[in-house]
């Protein structure tokens, strides 16, 4: 794992106009700064030249930072992906409150809401019983149990 950067080489990577983002333990490229190493990469220079002819401090980077930045213009050219701004977002989209209202109300949609309604809630109850049943020293164990011949904890399998 690369090391992490101060507060004053953050500040001069966030000078470097190839710096979309930097962070204590991340530097962020712009898309213009990708292509250029990435044609840079393409011409054979090592990544230690990449790095400098974009502006940056070879020794502050440090050699995975160095060789990662090179890799990753390389593996999304080979993937046939453009280079991208940033990183995408990957986290799940959550309706807000106004569009959930905005939602119809057909006999299909509430049938659908109710069965995962009734999974979720299968679902937190399995899970309540794994935590008190796997818990050795949770009233549970207490009161005798069968134990599982895999763990050798109670089984919650034996119960469901």
């Amino acid at each position: 794992m690369a090391r992490k950067f101060t507060k004053e080489e953050i500040e001069a990577l966030e000078k470097n106009p190839n710096t979309l983002k930097a962070t204590e333990s991340h530097l962020s490229l712009t898309k213009s700064a990708k292509e250029e190493a990435l044609a840079l990469a393409r011409e054979g220079l090592s990544a230690y030249k990449i790095v400098k002819k974009l502006g940056y401090d070879a020794e502050m980077l440090g050699k995975s930072r160095r060789d990662g930045i090179r890799y990753c213009v390389l593996k999304e050219d080979e993937a046939g992906h453009e280079q991208r701004q940033g990183y995408p977002d990957r986290r799940s989209k959550r309706m807000s409150i106004e569009e959930i209202e905005d939602l119809p109300l057909d006999r299909e949609s509430v049938s659908r809401m109710r069965n995962e309604l009734i999974y979720l809630r299968q679902e937190v109850d399995f899970l309540k019983k794994y935590l008190m049943w796997s818990n050795p020293g949770s009233e549970a164990t207490e009161y005798g149990g069968v134990l599982c011949c895999v763990c050798s904890y109670p089984c919650i399998m034996l119960y469901i």
